[in-house]
């Protein structure tokens, strides 16, 4: 194992990834491997595995480079945010004999498509997590505009018709 697909995703046009890239880079190098394959995206990890630009990006690059058998992620949540997404593609790396490793929890679940099981035991916990986690950031976010809205603060958005912003200094808020 030398050469690898470095995946990195983030969700908007507003978020950058060069430090998921570096992060990766050195981790590869770490694990001995001295050529790679960086693909980027700015996508939804909500989409379906079939618009996912860099998922399908992945796996030509995989069938036209057999030589490069290891793809390399940052964390679960970057393969994608739903389970059928993220078992598809656990799926496609053990039928093919792909190693794949997960950085931030330096698991390494496949050796060439042989499984490990306590590797995939801890996968299929942070795969359920990776799905579950924007839910609870969903209706965190929630609770907290609702609790704001009834103090009369403003989330940013349109402004409605017969009201005007003003900033709250004190809170640093828009009411």
């Amino acid at each position: 194992m030398n050469k690898a697909v470095l995946m990195c995703r983030v969700s908007t046009e507003a978020q950058d990834y060069e430090a998921q890239i570096g992060d990766l880079k050195k981790y590869a190098q770490q694990k001995g491997i001295t050529e790679f394959y960086v693909i980027a995206t700015k996508e939804s990890g909500y989409k379906d595995i079939s618009e996912r630009v860099g998922w399908l990006e992945a796996k030509q690059y995989f069938e036209e480079h057999p030589d490069y058998d290891t793809m390399i992620v940052t964390e679960i949540s970057r393969l994608g945010r739903r389970e059928t997404a993220i078992a598809e593609i656990k799926e496609y790396m053990e039928r093919n004999k792909k190693s794949l490793f997960i950085k931030d929890l330096d698991l390494h679940l496949y050796d060439k498509g042989r499984k490990n099981p306590e590797s995939d035991i801890v996968f299929s916990v942070f795969a359920s997590m990776a799905t579950s986690e924007m839910s609870v950031k969903k209706d965190r976010f929630m609770r907290s505009r609702r609790e704001l809205n009834e103090q009369g603060y403003s989330i940013v958005g349109k402004v409605l018709f017969g009201y005007k912003r003003v900033r709250d200094e004190v809170r640093g808020k828009n009411k």
